[in-house]
């Protein structure tokens, strides 16, 4: 049987996003997918993959206008304008026919994420939801990287900006930056697992023992006994 196919899209303005998705990329090439990677920033949209050809798509962005999820801001441009447009296109197509669809983001600006997780993953898919229609059976927003060091690819505003909030994060949380240097907060691991749990998405023989307790589309809690997710009705046995 020929390998399940992936296709990861994402526009990265400072290099940290493709990171993220050449990182799973080599997880889902390790648990045995066939994965192309396309950089939505450096591809025009006539050289774009079809998606009838991939069984499931992760889209990642650095995000547009930065968002403080539930605090200010509608959200409305909360993933990157070439994703946008990605998803403009091509939406319809990746619902009517089944594709899974997993999304990802990681902003410098993200400063919720390193505190608590959850809680900007679910404002995150409630955009989604408002803004396209759709629920993703998978996304998060992994941590930001942000870089005061010399070389930072940051404009000199923005590390004004993030120098401040920074400083209002750690006094209030204790949690310590390097004011000078290159924090990474993307937490790997967690990538990892979400990589993971997508690879178990595309094919249910990945799901391993320590997966069996999570159902391979939603991830909600599952009983052994079932025989469908009771919160999104995916077929478990």
């Amino acid at each position: 049987m020929a390998n399940k196919r992936v296709l990861i899209v994402f526009s990265s303005t400072y290099g940290y996003v493709a990171e993220i998705a050449h990182e799973i990329s080599k997880t889902l090439e390790e648990k045995g997918l066939a994965v192309d990677l396309t950089d939505l920033r450096k591809t025009r949209r006539n050289n774009w993959p079809y998606m009838e050809q991939y069984d499931g798509i992760l889209a990642g962005s650095c995000s547009g206008n930065t968002i403080s999820f539930g605090v200010q801001g509608d959200g409305r441009n909360t993933i990157r304008k070439e994703l946008r447009n990605f998803f403009n296109i091509n939406i319809q197509e990746i619902i009517q026919k089944n594709k899974f669809l997993g999304v990802f983001r990681s902003n410098p600006f993200d400063l919720p994420v390193i505190i608590s997780p959850e809680p900007v993953d679910a404002f995150f898919e409630q955009v989604l939801i408002e803004r396209y229609g759709f629920k993703p059976p998978i996304c998060a927003v992994f941590g930001p990287v942000i870089d005061f060091s010399r070389s930072s690819k940051f404009k000199y505003e923005t590390k004004l900006d993030l120098r401040k909030k920074v400083k209002m994060l750690s006094k209030r949380t204790g949690i310590e930056f390097d004011m000078k240097g290159y924090n990474d907060f993307r937490d790997w691991d967690r990538i990892h697992k979400f990589s993971i749990r997508f690879a178990e998405m595309i094919d249910s023989s990945l799901i391993s023992s320590d997966s069996v307790n999570h159902c391979p589309n939603c991830g909600g809690k599952i009983e052994s006994s079932w025989k469908f997710c009771v919160n999104c009705m995916h077929k478990l046995k």
